[in-house]
């Protein structure tokens, strides 16, 4: 495992095995430790032999003398309540948090962590498939400052959550909804627009049409880079009306759409 200069701890270059009373150690040790990215490590210690990497009480103390801790990347891993808990108590300088495809933790707990850190600016929680529209309503509360969301693969998402993102998070510069349930529910009545953002990531949103990436142009006049990649409801009037919506559009992926049969631009 190698500490460098910016004060950061990466796994990946250790090509020994990591265990938590060594990351306790290392962080009751390293008092200007900033982040610590455990993601999809294997662990000595292992839940139910299903091989996902769990989360010690030893980590879990560890917490506690990383007072500098800014990023904080436990992908691919069982997380408690307690442990969010823990971190939430910790009251550490976070701004990056990534939860991408844990397991066990909960709406309790990730709510509890986001009310205590609102100056997060990315935040990943992939897979978190217990969120939903109304969840998400409660959650945004706290993401004022954010710049960064990825929310793919939460099938229970759905148009609701992308305009109440656009509208509690006016700092957002990227969003990553793929393989949710966009396009299912109506549009609200109210839309805001939201000039910085920048990207938007849709992939594999199977109920998405040309109204839905329209209405998308609209509120997003400022969009770069735009991902409907294996969209079946698109088509040729969809992509050229993104196109002449917004002008500063730089990367469009489309591929998979069959909906585009022969994409004409003559602006």
């Amino acid at each position: 495992m190698w500490v460098f200069p910016n004060g950061s701890l990466d796994s990946k270059s250790f090509p020994g095995l990591i265990t938590d009373y060594g990351i306790l150690g290392l962080a009751s040790t390293l008092r200007r430790l900033r982040k610590i990215d455990l993601s999809g490590y294997p662990f000595s210690i292992f839940r139910n032999g299903t091989g996902i990497p769990s989360i010690d009480v030893c980590f879990e103390d560890s917490v506690a003398y990383a007072r500098g801790l800014c990023e904080l990347d436990l992908s691919n891993s069982f997380v408690s309540d307690e442990l969010l808990c823990l971190v939430a108590e910790a009251r550490l300088p976070l701004h990056k948090l990534v939860l991408s495809r844990c397991f066990c933790f909960t709406f309790d707990g990730i709510y509890f962590l986001l009310s205590k850190y609102q100056s997060l600016t990315y935040l990943d929680l992939e897979g978190a498939d217990f969120l939903n529209d109304e969840s998400m309503i409660e959650l945004t509360k706290f993401l004022g400052n954010l710049t960064f969301i990825n929310l793919s693969l939460c099938s229970k998402l759905t148009n609701s959550t992308f305009f109440n993102l656009k509208r509690n998070c006016p700092l957002l510069s990227i969003i990553n909804m793929g393989r949710t349930n966009l396009g299912v529910e109506e549009f609200p009545t109210e839309i805001v627009v939201n000039p910085r953002v920048k990207s938007l990531y849709f992939a594999w949103n199977n109920s998405l049409n040309d109204e839905c990436i329209k209405m998308a142009a609209n509120v997003c006049p400022n969009l770069e880079a735009l991902d409907v990649t294996y969209f079946s409801g698109i088509t040729e009037e969809g992509i050229l009306a993104i196109l002449k919506s917004c002008l500063q559009i730089r990367c469009l992926q489309i591929s998979r759409c069959e909906g585009v049969k022969n994409l004409e631009i003559d602006f």
